[in-house]
């Protein structure tokens, strides 16, 4: 079965890319051909295998799911299928209203697509957002509600201003934020909901790449040597690249199992049910429950804390 993932930055998030000879020493992943900001499936795989296999009651299960491990030289596949995470609303400073979330049309028809390739539209549960009447020029966006906290007012015009730049708004056709709308109801948090329900602005595909790649977080950090004082060796100063919090991104998980019942009973050993099925539901249980996962860099300085929300097929 296949479900849909929402990740949504809790703190700043560092899912890195290694050094580079750029201006930051350590950015964050992107996509090659967009440079949009991204997870990497392997990483997505290796957190949630860390976490399952913490799991006393289930680390008899995690080399089906994730499969074997490095001291294992039996080769099978895991069942578990992962993609990437691909950002989906993005938040920017705001002149009013703190900060909204920002998206364009491109990313919004992908998402789209994407729903469909992995069959989740198919249960009726996501209905497309019609992008036919949403494409923003550079200084004109789309609000989802007349009620946005980031409306300013002139002259009879409305307004929001994202960092320094200022675009003309209108609202959002109903029939495509009615589908946006559904998707939020997924998200838990009161405040944060109440917030997304009116602080989303579609913005062109080309305002949303500057965003994305100029209002990221960069944070300069020195090294301390053995000794307590800068290391000047090894360069006493670089630079890291952070997701800011607040972002949401989006990736898919298909759990069905794909080893044959004879593996899973060499693998689970003597536990095995008999019921290759009730497998399934033991990932299913674990998914329902997990709410908060760390991912990338820095988890001892309080980065990469992330909420989880599923919105299977079946929800």
């Amino acid at each position: 079965m296949n479900e849909l993932l929402l990740y949504k930055c809790e703190t700043p998030l560092h899912m890195g890319s290694g050094t580079e000879m750029g201006l930051v020493d350590m950015p964050v992943q992107r996509e090659k051909h967009t440079g949009f900001p991204k997870m990497e499936s392997s990483g997505i795989k290796g957190i949630f295998r860390c976490d399952f296999g913490n799991k006393t009651e289930n680390r008899e299960y995690t080399n089906i799911f994730f499969g074997p491990d490095k001291d294992n030289n039996d080769a099978y596949t895991g069942s578990l299928k992962f993609t990437d995470a691909k950002i989906l609303f993005f938040p920017v400073k705001s002149a009013k209203g703190i900060f909204g979330w920002i998206t364009c049309p491109f990313v919004l028809d992908r998402f789209n697509r994407d729903l469909e390739i992995m069959n989740i539209d198919s249960k009726n549960k996501f209905t497309k957002i019609e992008l036919k009447d949403v494409m923003p020029s550079g200084n004109t966006a789309y609000i989802i509600s007349n009620d946005s906290n980031l409306i300013i007012s002139r002259n009879s015009e409305r307004y929001i201003w994202l960092e320094e730049f200022g675009y003309k708004v209108t609202e959002l056709p109903e029939n495509s934020k009615q589908p946006i709308f559904k998707l939020l109801k997924y998200i838990k948090d009161n405040y944060i909901f109440d917030k997304l329900k009116k602080d989303i602005v579609v913005v062109s595909n080309e305002v949303f790449d500057y965003f994305v790649n100029m209002s990221t977080e960069v944070n300069t950090r020195i090294r301390i040597g053995s000794d307590g004082v800068v290391d000047s060796e090894d360069g006493a100063l670089f630079t890291e690249e952070y997701i800011p919090v607040g972002s949401i991104m989006y990736g898919f998980l298909d759990t069905q199992i794909r080893i044959s019942e004879e593996k899973v009973k060499d693998i689970v050993g003597k536990n095995y049910s008999g019921k290759i099925d009730k497998i399934s539901e033991v990932f299913e249980e674990y998914l329902k429950n997990v709410k908060i996962l760390h991912f990338g860099g820095n988890e001892a300085l309080g980065k990469g804390i992330v909420s989880l929300y599923k919105l299977g097929c079946e929800e």
